[in-house]
């Protein structure tokens, strides 16, 4: 609120030097984002409302214009392609992808998505290659694959024979309970 204030502060400071011609204590960038600021300045610079709206439509006729639309196209192309930024932009993505519900979101989205009939067609005529089968077979034939399946059947046994054994038991006392 403090800060609010002292902004406050300054921007009317800075509108007394506008209209006394004395140099800004604040660059104008900062200042334009100030509403009454704005209005001052364009007062103050002898600039109608009629002339403002002029000069907003021209800006926006002038941004429709297919060579500049590709001028600022190749400008962000290049920009996006300098290392620097590159890095910056990966550094944001990789935090943002670590939060727990952008995660969430996407194993929701991933849920949904695999979950759509066209998208299992597509995988199932895709896994019907004939080269797709040989590469799923040769993979299969390895033998650290052959070891992590026996070792994921063992530990499947175990957990079927232990709730079988649960069951029974469960079963057994359910029945003293009755008699």
């Amino acid at each position: 609120m403090d800060s609010n204030k002292i902004c406050r502060v300054k921007i009317e400071e800075n509108i007394i030097r506008v209209q006394s011609g004395k140099e800004l204590t604040l660059p104008l960038a900062i200042l334009n984002k100030d509403c009454k600021f704005k209005k001052m300045w364009d007062k103050f610079a002898g600039r109608s409302e009629e002339e403002l709206n002029k000069a907003r439509e021209y800006s926006r006729e002038y941004n429709q214009r297919p060579e500049v639309k590709a001028k600022r196209k190749e400008y962000q192309r290049e920009y996006d392609q300098k290392p620097e930024v590159r890095a910056k932009v990966r550094e944001y993505h990789r935090e943002y992808n670590q939060r727990p519900e952008i995660k969430a979101k996407h194993r929701e989205h991933q849920r949904e998505y695999y979950q759509r009939p066209e998208v299992k067609a597509r995988h199932r005529e895709y896994n019907q290659k004939p080269e797709i089968k040989a590469r799923a077979r040769e993979y299969n034939q390895k033998p650290e694959v052959k070891a992590k399946h026996r070792e994921y059947q063992r530990k499947y046994y175990q957990k079927v024979v232990k709730d079988k054994q649960n069951q029974q038991e469960l079963n057994k006392l359910t029945r003293e309970i009755k008699e």
